[in-house]
């Protein structure tokens, strides 16, 4: 270890220096870890961090919402799930939680089974797919289109929501507290969306807002195409 921490032109890893619990905390506090090896102490954390990692993970697809999330995709990635009859594949709490009906949304799956014979791996790309359809078409579906419209919307994680509400405390603040309803959510949208706020030309809007009224092309001009 030593000859690879000179290597790399860093200092070798050290143990920390022993601390005594204090008398007035003795009994009441475990004792301090001590470690007679750099090695074994690296070890120790490195097992703890993928217990915890590990604790977490089971804990998040152990969730009741992510056990109905991969049923309802199970709907529409795997067609021939939904004519049977065990316990394990009943549909009928999530029709009706989600106010669907099952014969229904049966025969529309049959039908997009007969125009779809591929099966796809993820809903994204039975989406691909079904947008290629004419309106027309599209309108035969509605229980379908419902039904991939909430996997659509369903996040994975509570990682986008609690994002945007960290955001209104950045926008709203003290110095603009006069700052209305509409404008708070269209501020919030931009932010929570700057993939597609990168894609906007600002001269093109700057342009539209300029040919609004005669004052505005005076004052500001117009810019070069």
């Amino acid at each position: 270890m030593n000859l690879e921490t000179q290597q790399l032109g860093l200092h070798p890893p050290l143990l920390p220096r022993k601390r005594k619990i204090p008398k007035r905390l003795e009994g009441t506090l475990p004792e301090p870890s001590s470690f007679t090896d750099v090695k074994m102490m690296y070890n120790k954390y490195f097992t703890d961090a993928l217990d915890s990692l590990t604790r977490e993970i089971d804990y998040r697809f152990s969730q009741p919402g992510f056990k109905q999330l991969k049923q309802l995709e199970s709907v529409v990635l795997d067609w021939e799930i939904i004519h049977k009859h065990d316990q394990t594949t009943n549909y009928e709490p999530l029709c009706k939680l989600y106010e669907w009906d099952k014969d229904t949304l049966k025969t529309q799956l049959d039908m997009m089974k007969q125009i779809l014979p591929q099966r796809y791996s993820s809903v994204q790309d039975l989406i691909v797919a079904f947008k290629t359809f004419h309106s027309e078409t599209q309108q035969l579906f509605p229980d379908l289109v419902q039904v991939l419209k909430t996997l659509k919307v369903i996040p994975a994680s509570s990682a986008s929501a609690e994002r945007s509400f960290s955001l209104l405390r950045r926008l709203k603040s003290r110095t603009r507290t006069t700052m209305t309803q509409q404008r708070l959510n269209n501020m919030a949208i931009l932010n929570c969306y700057p993939e597609y706020l990168d894609k906007v030309k600002l001269q093109k809007i700057a342009q539209e807002f300029i040919y609004q009224n005669e004052k505005r092309r005076v004052t500001f001009g117009s810019f070069p195409a």
